[in-house]
C-alpha cells in the first residue's frame, strides 16, 4: 500500500508503517479492529493515520475480515501466538526485505494517537540514532512511581533490533515461553536501550496514548477526541441540584457580554416542549416531518429539531454544528464532559463537591464558586455571595481560556530578565 510521503524527514521514506491488529479482543467482546470509531473501523483509522506519513504501510493480522480493510497490504505473523512481539518480528523482517531501515508500530486499538507524535518520534529517531524510540507518559498519571512510562505500541524500531527479537521468538521455542526468555516488548526496549520521548501537551495529552480494551473505554475515548476537535472555547458550569448553577452562569454571561465578548449558552434539560401544538411551525415538524424547522421574525429566530440518531447528540457535535463565530460557549450541565469547568458548591444543598462525589478529573476544574470559604479545594475559590463574584469569575475564565475581547490589542509579552 503506497502513499505519497507527507514530509521531508529522511526516515519517512525509509520506514514501514505497521498497524497491529492481531489481538484476541477477549475483554472487548468482539473484534476490536473492526469496532467503529468516529464512523470507521479502528484498524482503518490507524491505517489512514500512517498512510498520511509513510509511503509504505501494512496491516499485521491473520483475521480475514480485518484483512479486507487493506487488500494486498496485509502481513501474517511468521510465528503465530506471540502477541505484539510476534507482530513486530514479522514487521521487521518485512521492512528488511524491502530495504527499509525501520518500522513505526501502532496498535489498532489506540485511535486517539495524534499524527504530530508520529512525526516527532521519527525526528527523534533520526536525530538520536537510537535503535528504538518510544513515547514516555508521566508515571504519576497512571499510578506509577516511575517518572516516565514507555508505550511500546506506538514506537519506532530499527531493523537492527531483529537479533534481539529473534532471540525472543526462536522457532524452536514455539508460542510457549522458553526458559529464561522475556518476550515482553518492555524487555526488548531494555535490551536495545530504547530512547524515551516525553509527550508534548496539550496536543499530545497522555490520554491520547490509551488503549480501548473495552467498549466503555472506546466510547469514552471517542467522546474525548470529539471534544478535542471543538474549536470554540467552552466552559461548563456544574454542580448538584439547587447549588445555584444558573445564577452563576447568568452572571458570568452578562459580565462577559459587557466586556465585549460574544457568548453562547447551552442548557441541558429534560421533558421540555419545543413548540406549541397546532402552530404552523409545529405542523411543519409534526405533520410534514420537516427537520429542522427555523422559526424567524423581527424578534429573533429559533431552530427546532429532533434527533435523527437513536439517542441524544453528544455535546461536541452540537457545539460544532451550532456555535461557529462565538468567543465562548457557557454550558450549564453536561457533567460528564471533559471541557474546562467551574463548579458551584453549596454545602447546604449537598455535603461534598461534585468532583469529589463522582471522582471527576480535578485537572479540568478552573474555579470553585462556593459559600464554604473554610475548606480547601483543588482550584481557586470565588465566594458564592461575593458581590464581585461575576467579575472575579470572568477574570479567571478569560485568563485560563486565553480569551480576548475582539479588536483589543494583544497583551505585551513579559520582558526577559536581564542576564
Amino acid at each position: 500500500m503506497r502513499r505519497v510521503s507527507a514530509g521531508p524527514e529522511a526516515l519517512q521514506g525509509a520506514t514501514l508503517g505497521v498497524v497491529l491488529a492481531g489481538g484476541e479482543s477477549r475483554r472487548f467482546g468482539g473484534m476490536k479492529a473492526l469496532a467503529s470509531f468516529q464512523g470507521e473501523p479502528m484498524a482503518r483509522r490507524a491505517l489512514r493515520l500512517l498512510e498520511g506519513v509513510f509511503p509504505e504501510v501494512v496491516l499485521v493480522t491473520g483475521h480475514p475480515a480485518v484483512m479486507a480493510l487493506a487488500p494486498g497490504a496485509t502481513l501474517p505473523d511468521r510465528i503465530p501466538g506471540l502477541g505484539p512481539l510476534g507482530g513486530l518480528h514479522a514487521a521487521l523482517h518485512e521492512a528488511r526485505s524491502r530495504g527499509l531501515t525501520g518500522v513505526l508500530l501502532l496498535a489498532c486499538d489506540m485511535p486517539a494517537v495524534p499524527p504530530s507524535l508520529v512525526t516527532r518520534i521519527l525526528v527523534e529517531a533520526e536525530a538520536s540514532g537510537a535503535r528504538a524510540v518510544v513515547p514516555g507518559i508521566p508515571g504519576d498519571l497512571r499510578g506509577s512511581s516511575h517518572p516516565l512510562l514507555r508505550e511500546p505500541l506506538c514506537a519506532w524500531y530499527s531493523v537492527t533490533c531483529l537479533p534481539e527479537v529473534e532471540a525472543r521468538v526462536g522457532p524452536e521455542l514455539g508460542p510457549e515461553l522458553g526458559p529464561g526468555v522475556d518476550r515482553s516488548l518492555m524487555g526488548l526496549l531494555d535490551a536495545v536501550e530504547a530512547r524515551i520521548l516525553p509527550l508534548a501537551p496539550p496536543g499530545e495529552a497522555p490520554w491520547r496514548l490509551g488503549s480501548a480494551n473495552t467498549r466503555e473505554e472506546l466510547g469514552e475515548m471517542e467522546r474525548r477526541v470529539a471534544e478535542d476537535e471543538v474549536t470554540v472555547p467552552v466552559l461548563c458550569v456544574v454542580g448538584f441540584k439547587d447549588s445555584g448553577k444558573t445564577g452563576v452562569a447568568v452572571g458570568l454571561v452578562r459580565e462577559l457580554r459587557q466586556r465585549g465578548l460574544r457568548v453562547g449558552a447551552v442548557k441541558h434539560g429534560h421533558g421540555f416542549r419545543l413548540d406549541t401544538p397546532g402552530t404552523d411551525s409545529w405542523r411543519l415538524r409534526q405533520e410534514g416531518g420537516a427537520d429542522p424547522v427555523l422559526l424567524t421574525g423581527p424578534e429573533g429566530y429559533a431552530l427546532m429539531g429532533g434527533w435523527d440518531e437513536a439517542e441524544e447528540l453528544p455535546l461536541a457535535a452540537l457545539l460544532k454544528r451550532h456555535f461557529a463565530g462565538v468567543d465562548l460557549v457557557v454550558v450549564e450541565g453536561f457533567k460528564g464532559s471533559g471541557f474546562p469547568r467551574v463548579e458551584v458548591f453549596r454545602p447546604s444543598a449537598h455535603p461534598e463537591p461534585f468532583h469529589q462525589s463522582v471522582g471527576t478529573d480535578p485537572g479540568h476544574l478552573l474555579t470553585m464558586v462556593t459559600d464554604d470559604l473554610r475548606s480547601e479545594f483543588h482550584a481557586p475559590v470565588v465566594g458564592l455571595d461575593d458581590p464581585r463574584r461575576s467579575a472575579l469569575l470572568a477574570d479567571r475564565v478569560m485568563e485560563a481560556l486565553q480569551l480576548q475581547v475582539p479588536g483589543a490589542p494583544s497583551p505585551e509579552p513579559s520582558p526577559s530578565p536581564e542576564p
